[in-house]
């Protein structure tokens, strides 16, 4: 469901037919308002009342601020026209005074506006001269930093030689630290080079002798075995060869 937009004109037209205690019908009808729908349209709908929608009611109503009900400015009830009747006279009076509300408002607005010009203004004025400040300050800065490339450029040939001699002198330093490592490495693969060749010497002076050990251990058996062999046959009688006789032919 659309919600229904209500004009502030129509809000407060509304609260003086209200006010007035009539129906709307009634209200149309001493307004001389042909269709009291039109009334409706405006307290119940929002509408906006037209000008000649509020001319007559002000013609009939003339204690009610033209101004109030189109602007909210002002009383909703002209001062002094609270129970005056109708009349070409109040009608008059009732526009004098919105007119003269009207031109009040327009002073003061004018006022207003010639308070904010100023205060704009005022605001530039101070952003003007914050940025000038600001300006000055970085010009200043810069002239400082050219200051400093200057002394740093001149300076720079004062410290070339140091700073040259003294990466020369860590480069030396460097290489000496080299050189120092790579000796101890050269000496410690030496030394494991000549412990390798002692432990493989050993390796084969132990199998060497293991070996003639075992030649020997063997040689005295087969020794032992061979004098047994000559006890036993001695013992059995005189050895005869033994020949295997020829194939008949």
């Amino acid at each position: 469901m659309v919600e229904k937009k209500i004009s502030p004109q129509s809000k407060r037209l509304k609260t003086f037919i209200n006010e007035t205690g009539l129906s709307y019908s009634e209200f149309a009808r001493q307004c001389k308002i042909p269709q009291t729908r039109s009334i409706t349209a405006i307290c119940s709908d929002g509408k906006v009342p037209t000008a000649k929608i509020l001319e007559k009611i002000i013609k009939r109503f003339p204690q009610l601020n033209y101004d109030w009900v189109f602007l909210g400015y002002g009383e909703m009830i002209v001062q002094g026209m609270q129970k005056q009747p109708a009349t070409s006279d109040s009608l008059k009076k009732s526009r004098d005074a919105s007119y003269e509300n009207i031109q009040e408002y327009l002073e003061n607005h004018d006022y207003a506006l010639n308070n904010l010009a100023n205060k704009v203004e005022k605001a530039i004025l101070s952003a003007t001269k914050t940025f000038q400040q600001v300006n000055d300050r970085l010009t200043l800065f810069e002239e400082k930093l050219e200051i400093v490339n200057l002394e740093v450029k001149q300076n720079w040939k004062k410290y070339e030689a140091k700073i040259d001699s003294d990466l020369g002198e860590f480069g030396k330093t460097i290489e000496k630290e080299f050189n120092s490592i790579r000796e101890d490495s050269l000496a410690a693969r030496a030394e494991r080079f000549k412990l390798t060749n002692e432990l493989d010497d050993k390796r084969l002076k132990y199998l060497h002798d293991k070996f003639e050990e075992i030649k020997a251990d063997l040689k005295e058996n087969s020794d032992a075995n061979t004098l047994k062999a000559m006890k036993f046959v001695s013992e059995i009688g005189d050895f005869k060869k033994h020949f295997n006789p020829k194939p008949e032919k």
